[in-house]
């Protein structure tokens, strides 16, 4: 059996040691991208635009199995903190050193941090009530009764 350094799996790439940074990497390119495209949009449109474009271009890239690489080390996800950041400044047509918090707020978007915990959560509700899943899967979890411990 041949050992692989890196490859690629249902659009991921996954490498030997499991860090993501392949992945982080071509999401970065994706939303260093966005950014300018956003940049460009926001000079001829408004807010709400640029927001739909983000939704419709750039946050199925941030999607996109993040239930996997959204736990990697917060060195290696910087990048991608700062892209989004980025990105909400220029939605909001904020100065590029305002605070993106508020931005967040103002424009009700999720963090990063706030996607990857959402999608968990749906995955594991999912999990709980047996939606979308298939049996081989399914009967590895089992329901436990709290009240009876």
């Amino acid at each position: 059996m041949k050992h692989l350094k890196k490859c690629v799996c249902l659009g991921v790439m996954l490498d030997d040691s499991l860090t993501w940074k392949q992945r982080i990497a071509h999401v970065s390119r994706k939303l260093s991208n966005g950014c300018s495209a956003l940049s460009q949009i926001r000079k001829y449109s408004n807010s709400q635009m640029v927001k739909k474009v983000y939704f419709a271009l750039l946050y199925p890239h941030i999607q996109y199995c993040i239930t996997s690489w959204g736990c990697a080390a917060k060195s290696a996800l910087d990048p991608l903190i700062k892209l989004q950041k980025r990105m909400v400044r220029i939605m909001t047509f904020s100065h590029n050193k305002a605070s993106s918090m508020p931005l967040f707020h103002k424009v009700n978007l999720l963090t990063l941090n706030d996607v990857f915990k959402l999608e968990i959560a749906e995955a594991m509700h999912n999990i709980e009530n047996n939606e979308h899943l298939p049996d081989y899967i399914s009967k590895k979890f089992e329901r436990v009764n709290w009240t009876q411990l």
